[in-house]
């Protein structure tokens, strides 16, 4: 029998709520405490370096709530990734301010990817609200950061330009330094919104001020720029290509292209006016369409349509320079398609010849390609009658 200050002591322990160690505790504590020469020091100050390493009670609060685990982020960037790589990049965007709900704090990686989808789409006014955004989150921009803003501009001539002079304005303040992906961007998009002289002095600079040195991509932009300028887009593309062979680089296919192009944006350069002995390569003015097609055989490059395309408006406008235009393509295996026959018909059109039987036999034009450019045949013959 218990005495009656033993049952006291018995109500008491009933009464008091019983808050048993987790099973998990339990276990550590034991396996911890039966291990052969662990003294109590250690286990003491193995409990210590676990209590430090604890999460805050703040972010206690935040897992518990499911508002962040170490997956989240990688999880969003995957998501993100995804969405832009499908062109849903508004959606992206939705995601971007489900993460600051989420309190999971986006990176500079995300906002990149973000910048650069926009930009490819053109979306100017979007992704340079990204870009005060990301800086207002206290992110460092990088050099995809940049280059990201500058093919958004590239992709929105004329509605662009002030984000592009301010752009430009800021990296010149801040003293940024450009990679050469990035220089190329924004030469590209200088030379869209027309400004022929930046994009010239861009890579001018490129050397000197960035440390990188222009590749083919940067001439081939600098030579878009120089067709922007419809008076002195022809020497000015001379200067760019003399440049461009001094430094050993090789022209490819679009440089070639894009040369051609820009010789035809202003009038024609007389002989006496020019140095053809440092004309490369010599353009129809400078040496004719066989000695570009062996320029181009010297760096193995192979013609394309569009090259005889461009060159149809460069050549004269006689029988003898069409021919060898004609021998020239028929050399390189090169059939002339839609485009190049409506470009031939219109300039003789605008010259008063007629006579397209004629030009259809010359080419050996299909039956396919007559029946699409007898339209714009009919079309010139009708405006010169």
């Amino acid at each position: 029998a218990m005495s009656s200050s033993q049952l006291c002591c018995l109500r008491l322990l009933l009464r008091r709520p019983f808050s048993p160690l987790p099973a998990v505790s339990i276990r550590i504590t034991r396996c911890v405490s039966s291990r052969p020469g662990v003294s109590s020091t250690t286990t003491a100050k193995n409990r210590m370096r676990r209590a430090s390493a604890r999460p805050s009670d703040a972010r206690k609060d935040v897992r518990r709530q499911g508002l962040f685990h170490p997956g989240n982020m990688k999880h969003f960037v995957k998501e993100i990734g995804k969405l832009g790589r499908a062109r849903k990049v508004h959606d992206a965007v939705e995601l971007l301010n489900e993460m600051k709900l989420r309190r999971v704090p986006p990176t500079a990686v995300v906002y990149n990817s973000l910048m650069c989808e926009l930009g490819r789409q053109g979306d100017v006014k979007q992704t340079f609200k990204l870009y005060n955004r990301m800086k207002k989150h206290g992110l460092v921009p990088t050099d995809r950061t940049y280059t990201g803003l500058f093919t958004a501009c590239s992709r929105t001539a004329p509605q662009g330009r002030k984000q592009l002079d301010n752009l430009l304005n800021e990296i010149s303040m801040k003293e940024i330094s450009l990679s050469l992906v990035t220089c190329n961007a924004a030469i590209q998009a200088l030379s869209r919104h027309k400004c022929t002289p930046e994009a010239l002095s861009m890579l001018d600079r490129m050397e000197e001020q960035y440390g990188v040195l222009p590749d083919v991509v940067s001439f081939t932009f600098a030579l878009q720029a120089c067709y922007q300028d419809k008076e002195d887009g022809a020497s000015l593309a001379q200067v760019v290509w003399i440049d461009m062979e001094s430094r050993g680089v090789r022209p490819d296919l679009c440089a070639y292209n894009e040369f051609i192009r820009a010789c035809k944006s202003s009038p024609r350069v007389e002989h006496s006016d020019v140095d053809t002995e440092r004309l490369l390569p010599p353009v129809v003015p400078f040496g004719g369409v066989g000695a570009l097609v062996r320029h181009m055989n010297s760096n193995r490059v192979k013609p394309d349509i569009r090259t005889f395309h461009e060159l149809c408006g460069l050549i004269d406008g006689d029988s003898k320079a069409e021919g060898e235009l004609h021998a020239a393509m028929s050399a390189c295996g090169i059939r002339p398609d839609v485009a190049f026959m409506n470009a031939v018909i219109h300039r003789k059109a605008e010259s008063g010849d007629l006579d397209l039987a004629f030009v259809c036999v010359n080419f050996e034009v299909c039956t396919s390609v007559c029946r699409q450019v007898s339209c714009l045949c009919f079309h010139s013959l009708c405006l010169q009658g």
